[in-house]
C-alpha cells in the first residue's frame, strides 16, 4: 500500500485592523428636513400654476382660431354673395333695360341703320377723314335718327370719335340737343 506523503503548510491568518472612517457631513437636522420639504411643495404648486396658465392659453388661442376661422367663413360668404351682385349688375339684359327706361335710348331699327363703306387691306381710297395705318381697315355704323339719342351719349361720342380718329386732346364742348 501506498502511502501519501504529508506536506504541512503553514498558513497563517493576520487580522488588519479595521478604520472607521467618520463621515465629516452631519445629518439633517428637522428644520432642514422641513425647508427641503417646504421647497419641493413650493415647486410642485409653481410648477402646478405654470402648467394652468399654459392651459388657459392654449384655450384662449383655440377660442381665437374658432372665431377667426368663422369670420373668414362670413367673408368668404359675402364675397361669393358680391360676385353674384357683380354678375347681376353687368347683366346685358339689365344694362339695355336701364337704357332703354331711364336714359331714353331706343334700339335701332333696321331703317335707322345706315352702312357704311370701309377700306380695305389693301390701302384703296378712305371714305372720310383719317387715316390708317398699313393693313388697317375701318368701318362706320351711322344711326339715321340722332335726336333719340341721349345727349350725354352724343358728347362722349364725340369726344372719343375726335380723339381716337385726330390723335388729338379731347375738347370738351357744350353741344345742345
Amino acid at each position: 500500500m501506498l502511502v501519501a506523503k504529508q506536506i504541512s503548510h503553514d498558513y497563517s491568518y493576520h487580522e488588519e485592523p479595521v478604520v472607521s472612517r467618520k463621515r465629516r457631513g452631519r445629518k439633517a437636522g428637522p428644520v432642514q428636513e422641513k425647508l427641503i420639504l417646504v421647497g419641493c411643495i413650493f415647486l410642485a404648486v409653481i410648477t402646478g400654476l405654470m402648467l394652468a396658465a399654459t392651459h388657459a392659453q392654449i384655450t384662449d388661442r383655440n377660442a381665437n382660431i374658432i372665431q377667426v376661422k368663422q369670420e373668414i367663413s362670413d367673408l368668404q360668404n359675402a364675397n361669393e354673395r358680391l360676385k353674384l351682385e357683380i354678375a347681376r349688375l353687368k347683366s346685358l339684359d339689365r344694362i339695355e333695360n336701364i337704357a332703354m327706361t331711364q336714359l331714353g335710348m331706343v334700339e335701332p331699327g333696321i331703317e335707322d341703320i345706315q352702312y357704311v363703306a370701309f377700306d380695305d387691306k389693301n390701302g384703296s381710297k378712305a371714305s372720310d377723314t383719317g387715316t390708317l395705318a398699313q393693313g388697317e381697315s375701318k368701318a362706320v355704323v351711322e344711326v339715321n335718327k340722332a335726336d333719340q339719342i341721349h345727349p350725354i351719349l352724343l358728347a362722349v361720342n364725340k369726344i372719343i370719335a375726335n380723339y381716337a380718329l385726330n390723335g388729338k386732346q379731347p375738347r370738351t364742348e357744350q353741344i345742345n340737343p
